[in-house]
């Protein structure tokens, strides 16, 4: 399973566009902020994550507000990989998360 569920706000949106097969795509950049507990540890995270949408959920978040959302969706690598072997011989420069689902959370985290 592939699935990725995160809390962050938007930090900045690429340009709104429309992909060769006709779907709008939008681009965009969030940032995360959160204390988890690795090992018995307290940990604090902060980053920034390249993330995509396409068609309705791009539109819904083009005009999303200011504020803190949770996104839902999944990870896949930046470039389509043609074969096992070609993944080996020149691995994906990183991630990046498509957004299939988003909703705006409240001061307490909630829903």
């Amino acid at each position: 399973m592939n699935q990725l569920v995160l809390t962050a706000r938007i930090l900045t949106r690429g340009a709104h566009r429309v992909s060769p097969s006709g779907q709008t795509v939008l681009e965009l950049t969030l940032w995360h902020e959160s204390v988890v507990r690795e090992a018995g540890l307290e940990r604090t995270l902060s980053f920034a994550a390249p993330a995509k949408a396409v068609g309705s959920v791009a539109e819904r978040l083009h005009q999303a507000g200011e504020g803190a959302y949770r996104f839902t969706g999944f990870a896949a690598p930046r470039r389509a990989a043609r074969s096992r072997e070609d993944m080996q011989s020149s691995p994906p420069a990183g991630l990046i998360f498509h957004i299939t689902e988003f909703e705006m959370e409240n001061q307490d985290g909630l829903r």
